[in-house]
């Protein structure tokens, strides 16, 4: 075990339910179950990810309210993080999200004492204010790595002059395939669309008796809801006559196209079809229960939810919009993916999918993201 002179720090803005968020937890805990040296912190305490680290040791937020903290906050908060650090003795400073890594470059532009590494999961899509990256271009030469969740942001960042060959690496994200499962064998809560009520039901001594068979196909697709994530897309590919019969998709997510999604549905009068269910603390009984997943993102930089996909056996219809566990899929395994936006492929693409049933042998790539391996390769010259 290392000692309090080579504590390793994770720094967020909040404990917000996203993949960056996610991985951080993930290589945290598991860095803790292993004895090692790390610390925590959130700029604020909020988000749906609390209830997982409520009571862990090694956890520290700056700012308890709900309301947003003003900028004076912030600018506290940057002397408030490095006095952390050094009472710590943080000797390595992992960070993720760009706003966050601007952030943390800034606190220690001039501390050399302290090792920064950057993971950058945003494809330059979702960055396009010229601001914004401009100061990555500036800010991001201080780091001492930086962590990128695809072959393709890689490539991007290289191309806008964003960091250097030399400190700019891919390294999947972790995925804690026992945990996931563990989760996926839990109930799923009530009330559920009824097409996706268990074909079984319980009598009156208590037993399971047979109920009427399932008639449709069980979709799942999970994702924020956002423009790149495509959920427009998906909704549309479920609108010809032959899906509209065989299937029913439940779409997993919260964000601002909710409301829009919501009416696009009723204008394809899907309401038979599509179910937006919200945001799910434990999403995994639907993916377990379902026949197949889908990801129809426009562009993405990497998409957690694909994997854990994989690691539930789920047969997968993917977009090429050139994440890395797309990619993965494509290059190792041979699929066809989707092109982005077009909800006529997709459609084809899913009834083919629904047809085949069967997934394919994800083990090898399973194993890219086994948390154990990829925590080892986060701490490299740590």
């Amino acid at each position: 075990m290392n000692g309090p002179e080579h504590c390793i720090g994770f720094a967020l803005p909040s404990l917000a339910h996203g993949g960056a968020q996610k991985v951080f937890v993930e290589l945290f805990c598991y860095l803790q179950s292993q004895q090692r040296n790390v610390q925590l912190v959130c700029l604020d305490r909020q988000g749906e990810l609390l209830e997982r680290l409520d009571g862990v040791p090694g956890v520290e937020y700056f700012h308890h309210h709900r309301h947003r903290p003003g900028v004076w906050v912030r600018l506290g908060q940057l002397l408030r993080l490095r006095r952390w650090v050094r009472d710590k003795g943080v000797r390595t400073l992992y960070s993720t999200l760009t706003g966050m890594n601007l952030f943390v470059v800034l606190c220690f532009w001039f501390d050399r004492r302290v090792r920064i590494v950057l993971r950058e999961a945003n494809a330059l899509e979702n960055l396009n204010h010229p601001l914004k990256l401009l100061a990555m271009r500036l800010l991001y030469r201080r780091a001492d790595r930086i962590i990128c969740t695809s072959e393709y942001v890689r490539q991007q960042l290289l191309a806008r002059g964003i960091g250097t060959a030399r400190c700019l690496e891919f390294i999947p994200n972790p995925v804690d395939v026992e945990r996931i499962i563990d989760l996926a064998s839990r109930s799923i809560p009530a009330p559920l669309p009824p097409v996706w009520q268990d074909s079984k039901h319980t009598g009156k001594d208590g037993k399971q008796v047979a109920g009427k068979p399932l008639t449709r196909k069980r979709i799942v697709s999970v994702g924020r809801l956002v423009p790149a994530k495509g959920m427009d897309i998906l909704i549309t590919a479920m609108s010809s006559a032959m899906i509209r019969q065989q299937v029913s998709l439940v779409i997993i997510g919260d964000g601002p196209e909710r409301e829009r999604l919501q009416q696009l549905v009723r204008e394809l009068e899907l309401q038979d079809t599509v179910y937006l269910l919200g945001y799910q603390a434990n999403p995994y009984p639907y993916m377990k229960a379902a026949d197949l997943f889908v990801m129809a993102s426009r562009w993405e930089g990497y998409v957690n939810t694909l994997v854990e996909a994989m690691a539930l056996s789920l047969p997968i219809v993917a977009t090429d919009c050139r994440s890395g566990p797309g990619d993965l899929l494509k290059s190792g395994l041979g699929m066809q993916l989707v092109p982005p936006g077009d909800a006529d492929q997709l459609g084809r693409a899913i009834e083919a999918a629904l047809e085949e049933r069967a997934a394919p042998d994800y083990k090898a790539l399973l194993e890219m993201h086994c948390l154990g391996a990829v925590a080892q390769r986060y701490l490299a010259e740590a």
